[in-house]
């Protein structure tokens, strides 16, 4: 158990919108309150920010635009933050998302705001994209990287080794201020084992964006269902403020087809994982996804892309299978394969039940919490 050492401080915990907040890190924000710290949010308001009032936080609007390129609007909102930060005073600043990173490193070194923490959980649609608009915006972006990352008492965590190598890579943040901090945890106990229920139920739970593979998906289910029949659940939000967002029309056009269920967002996923015997993530890239952790902690069948942050969590024949990335016929083979053989279905929920033990929350927290002492 990790001794805790850290007097108590004031924290922000900036991000681009309370949904992020309240599902990721509202659960390390009660650990930290637990020992004494006060922690503060900070995001653009969204229907999330009376769910975190009644968890008993502060929360503080920061009008932000997702999509937003426009130098007026982004401006103000950097001046907005600054001014946040100025009022606040805290102690350490912890930032998740790229606007988020760079805006809160920014009004930190003007506010005096001696101690930041930039979380990378994942590269998303400003790295992946190749939209013109975006390669342009790199060269900028990047520099401001470089720029604030010389600056003393920062700390950059990563979920993934090859997101932290990739920065050091392209040269945005030097190794020695990288840590690796593998997820946001999970609660063991509420995602705990349960039977697999033989329903050839297959579940995709993520925000409904082309980077999490969807249109692969779409596709590779087109194909199986041809010759296996199979429920194909589809759970998540809508998410309008992303370039990337799928969009609520493909989706009832999908369902109207048999292809999928599409259940939106759910308060809780655990039922549906429940459900399900396989539990699918075609995603381009991520950090390090929850709902394969958490399918992983109740014994699920994994199917997952070979790009980085999957493969931090399936190991390909042992726990679950790996396809290539955007490779629909690849994901069709894999959702066959698995429906048709009940003795591999059961032998990776053994061992995926076993790997998900390493990324709970206890080890993930006081792991952060460690980061946080350096400073």
């Amino acid at each position: 158990m990790f001794d805790n050492r850290l007097e108590p401080i004031k924290i922000l915990f900036v991000a681009n919108t309370g949904w992020y907040l309240f599902n990721f890190r509202l659960a390390f924000a009660e650990y930290l309150r637990a020992r004494g710290h006060e922690v503060l949010f900070v995001s653009p308001r969204d229907e999330y920010f009376p769910k975190l009032e009644s968890a008993g936080f502060r929360v503080i609007d920061w009008p932000l635009g997702r999509k937003s390129l426009n130098p007026i609007s982004e401006f103000r909102a950097l001046l907005l933050l600054l001014r946040i930060y100025k009022e606040e005073k805290p102690d350490l600043c912890h930032h998740f998302t790229i606007k988020c990173v760079l805006y809160g490193s920014l009004a930190a070194m003007i506010s005096h705001t001696r101690r930041v923490i930039n979380s990378v959980t994942g590269l998303g649609h400003f790295f992946l994209s190749d939209r013109f608009v975006i390669r342009v915006l790199r060269a900028p972006i990047f520099f401001l990287y470089r720029f604030l990352a010389n600056r003393r008492g920062t700390r950059y965590i990563f979920q993934n080794l090859e997101d932290q190598n990739l920065f050091e890579q392209l040269g945005l943040v030097p190794r020695e201020i990288c840590r690796l901090v593998r997820g946001s945890g999970i609660d063991l106990q509420y995602f705990s084992r349960t039977p697999l229920p033989q329903s050839r139920r297959i579940l995709f739970a993520s925000r409904m964006l082309k980077e999490k593979g969807i249109y692969e998906l779409i596709e590779a289910v087109s194909l199986a269902q041809r010759e296996e029949k199979f429920a194909m659940i589809f759970a998540g939000s809508v998410d309008e403020g992303n370039p990337s967002a799928i969009s609520r029309q493909e989706l009832d056009a999908w369902q109207s087809d048999g292809l999928i269920v599409y259940l939106g967002h759910l308060p809780s996923i655990r039922e549906e994982i429940e459900k399900a015997d396989i539990v699918v993530l075609p995603s381009y890239r991520e950090g390090l996804p929850r709902i394969l952790l958490e399918a992983a902690a109740m014994g699920r069948a994994l199917i997952a892309s070979d790009v980085p942050g999957c493969r931090e969590v399936v190991q390909h024949e042992q726990n679950g299978l790996l396809v290539p990335a955007r490779d629909a016929v690849a994901l069709k083979q894999a959702i066959l394969r698995l429906l048709r053989d009940e003795t591999l279905r059961n032998s990776l929920s053994d061992a995926a039940a076993k790997t998900a033990l390493d990324f709970g929350e206890e080890n993930v927290y006081s792991s952060t919490l460690r980061v946080y002492e350096e400073l």
